[in-house]
């Protein structure tokens, strides 16, 4: 950031400030793929838009993250599985491999379990489980089906040393494939802002919003 506020000759602050107002508009702007009538903004519009799809993806994302100074910020922050502290949010998704919203961990922890933070994330929630659209997600979504009901296309697990049948290797390989537009989604971790994550956690979500309404519209 420094070496762009000498080449443009401001200082490094007003750059700063002017890369927050730039996030704040894009954020406010919202999703636009292909096909929706107007952006995405809110969940009224995110609600007509999916009723119109037949599919949607859902899938969590996690970022690493510099080390809070707080105690109580670094235990939230630690994933045990990763060995790292994390942001994390979850994406929608649509066939057109555009991701349609974008919300950070309610919580700002990163210890959070995919399923856990959806169903914390109560706004996206409640749509999820009132569109008739089919919801495809990962292992890590298991038990989902006990809201959403037959409508949640999640892989099956398998107890630990079984072996899988063809049928099921067929279908695990067939859901992957109609998963593959949320996994493209998920690349908007490409911008450098959601490669590794230092500025304050509630701010995740400001830029994560913004990061995917550019992913929508390039």
């Amino acid at each position: 950031m420094g070496a762009s506020a000498k080449i443009v000759g401001i200082h490094e602050r007003s750059l700063r400030r002017y890369r927050d107002q730039v996030c704040r508009l894009l954020a406010a702007h919202g999703c636009q793929p292909s096909g929706a009538a107007h952006p995405i903004r809110t969940l009224e519009d995110l609600t007509e838009y999916l009723d119109g799809v037949p599919t949607v993806m859902v899938d969590g994302t996690e970022v690493p993250r510099s080390m809070p100074i707080d105690w109580a910020g670094q235990r939230g922050s630690w994933s045990g599985k990763t060995k790292d502290h994390l942001a994390k949010g979850t994406v929608v998704a649509d066939a057109s491999r555009r991701p349609v919203w974008f919300e950070a961990n309610p919580t700002g922890e990163g210890c959070t379990h995919d399923v856990t933070m959806l169903r914390a994330q109560l706004g996206l929630f409640a749509v999820l489980t009132m569109i008739g659209t089919n919801v495809l997600v990962d292992k890590a979504y298991q038990g989902l089906w006990r809201e959403l009901g037959a409508r949640v296309v999640v892989p099956r697990l398998t107890r630990h040393g079984a072996v899988k049948t063809p049928a099921q290797k067929l279908l695990e390989q067939q859901l992957s494939g109609q998963r593959m537009p949320v996994e493209r989604a998920i690349r908007m971790k490409w911008w450098r802002e959601l490669r590794y994550w230092r500025r304050p956690a509630e701010r995740f979500d400001t830029v994560g919003k913004a990061i995917a309404t550019l992913a929508s519209i390039t």
